[in-house]
């Protein structure tokens, strides 16, 4: 699989990765996400994304990377706040980090900016920023 760098962070990841999409953006559906959770690293996919408007996705990374810890160490995991303040998106990544059952995100990012009124929420005083 295709490896590049991850901008100027140093980080490698592949240039396909497992999104929050499909039966990981549902409830209820455990062992199918853990399947393709699995598939995806058994094709050596490193970049992982979840979100906390993805319904179950940080659930199902949380079913599978306690288990496999020292794979978790090899992959890129990305998770998202819709908090447009500091207390929620501090809220939002303290709970993102218990349902994914690691300690750490390699990236972490404010979800869903589409305005302007958005943007100065996010930047100004008090910010999710």
């Amino acid at each position: 699989m295709l490896k590049i760098s991850f901008g100027k962070t140093g980080q490698t990841v592949t240039r396909v990765g497992l999104g929050g999409e499909g039966v990981l953006r549902t409830r209820g559906q455990t062992l199918q996400a853990q399947a393709v959770i699995r598939e995806a690293l058994d094709r050596g996919i490193t970049y992982f994304d979840s979100a906390r408007a993805y319904a179950g996705s940080e659930n199902y990374y949380g079913t599978v990377w306690p288990a496999m810890p020292e794979i978790r160490e090899n992959i890129f995991q990305t998770s998202n706040s819709a908090g447009r303040n500091k207390k929620e998106a501090w809220q939002d990544l303290r709970q993102t980090l218990s349902n994914l059952g690691t300690p750490y995100l390699d990236l972490w990012q404010i979800h869903d900016v589409r305005t302007e009124e958005d943007l100065a929420a996010v930047e100004g005083p008090g910010g999710a920023l």
